[in-house]
């Protein structure tokens, strides 16, 4: 699978998993609170036009308050689509959605136990889904929403650490097929 890459990510790609830095003080967000708009983040990805599904085992040290690693679809900084595997400011290891249409709609999922989870965003049209799952084919819905973007998009890999300074995380088994879920709500 070949990367382009936005904000300078290190990474390296060995056998099927790919080791991703997230970098220092860095993060995704147009911030409905601060109204603030970041966009530093580490981001490997691949233009893809039409229906998507990107999928992957995620996983990472939880080393500071919102540090994450997940997959985004990215048309420019004010219409994108983010879900990841993060530390929250509750002290929980969380499935977090982040939809943005100008300014961010930031959403904690399920809290989940250990370092590891898989994560699924998918396109169907303009109806995006997002899905995680301690197995990989036995997934639950997190988010199905619509958001009007571009027929080709940026989909790919994320990592940040807004509040820390950074760490490897890794993506299992990673894919990304032009292809639909069968039932974008299932997300299979």
């Amino acid at each position: 699978m070949f990367f382009k890459e936005m904000n300078n990510p290190v990474y390296r790609v060995e056998d099927s998993t790919l080791y991703m830095n997230s970098n220092t003080k860095t993060d995704f967000i147009n911030s409905a609170v601060s109204k603030s708009k970041v966009s530093t983040a580490a981001y490997l990805f691949q233009e893809v036009t039409g229906d998507f599904t990107i999928k992957a085992k995620v996983s990472h040290e939880f080393l500071g308050v919102y540090d994450a690693c997940g997959m985004m679809a990215y048309e420019d900084n004010d219409l994108w689509a983010k879900c990841a595997f993060e530390l929250t400011n509750f002290g929980t290891h969380t499935i977090v959605s982040v939809i943005t249409n100008k300014t961010s709609d930031d959403a904690n999922g399920v809290n989940l136990e250990g370092n590891e989870v898989w994560l699924q965003l998918a396109r169907k049209g303009d109806t995006f889904a997002i899905h995680y799952g301690i197995e990989e084919n036995k997934l639950f819905k997190v988010r199905v929403f619509s958001l009007p973007m571009k027929q080709t998009i940026k989909v790919g890999f994320v990592t940040q650490s807004p509040n820390a300074e950074g760490s490897e995380m890794k993506f299992e088994h990673f894919s990304l097929v032009n292809k639909a879920p069968e039932n974008i709500r299932t997300g299979i």
